[in-house]
């Protein structure tokens, strides 16, 4: 089995299991249709940091214009102060 064309054998191998393995860009090719469904009605896409906290996924979907939605002003200062 392969991400993209690196084994998956070779991640776990060097980064241990469980790994979460994502492609950054499905992630974009599915908002890009999320967003693009909904510009006619002038809608923001916002994207639940309940769902996936990774930072490098928010980062990803804030660069490529979504919102996030967070419980409290407190989970977004913890992410924040995460390395």
């Amino acid at each position: 089995m392969f991400a993209d064309s690196v084994p998956i054998s070779a991640i776990a191998a060097e980064t241990g299991t469980p790994v979460y393995l994502y492609r950054s860009c499905r992630l974009l090719e599915n908002y890009g249709r999320l967003s693009h469904a909904f510009h006619e009605l002038n809608a923001a896409v916002h994207y639940s940091a309940k769902a996936n906290a990774n930072l490098a996924l928010l980062r990803l979907l804030i660069h490529a214009g979504a919102s996030i939605d967070a419980v409290s002003s407190g989970k977004i200062y913890a992410k924040k102060s995460d390395p």
